[in-house]
């Protein structure tokens, strides 16, 4: 029987390879709150520049509710589309990237 690697542990590959990219190794090094910032990835459901807020709806269906300082963060991202956001510890976001869905490669007969 060949290995089928689980969906689930593709996305949480996916999400550490982000983590990686968006910099977190600032975790626990003590100092300014955009250091200390956790990612959010998901489907970017609400975007309202007049407002100043977005909302992402993560893979688990948890909508998390994102302030947003720098509307340019998100130039470019649609709704519906897959991001991940670094949110620093007033749940503003930080920095905002796009991320690929996974290519998932269905077995050969054998």
């Amino acid at each position: 029987m060949a290995y089928k690697p689980c969906p689930h542990y593709l996305v949480l590959l996916t999400q550490l390879i982000f983590v990686l990219l968006l910099g977190a190794s600032g975790y626990g090094a003590g100092g300014s709150s955009d250091e200390l910032a956790k990612v959010v990835t998901g489907v970017l459901i609400e975007f309202d520049s007049k407002d100043m807020h977005a909302a992402i709806r993560t893979d688990l269906g948890r909508e998390v509710r994102i302030l947003v300082v720098n509307p340019e963060l998100f130039q470019g991202h649609a709704i519906g589309t897959r991001i991940s956001v670094r949110v620093n510890d007033r749940e503003e976001a930080v920095k905002v990237i796009d991320v690929p869905i996974p290519e998932l490669v269905t077995p050969g007969p054998r």
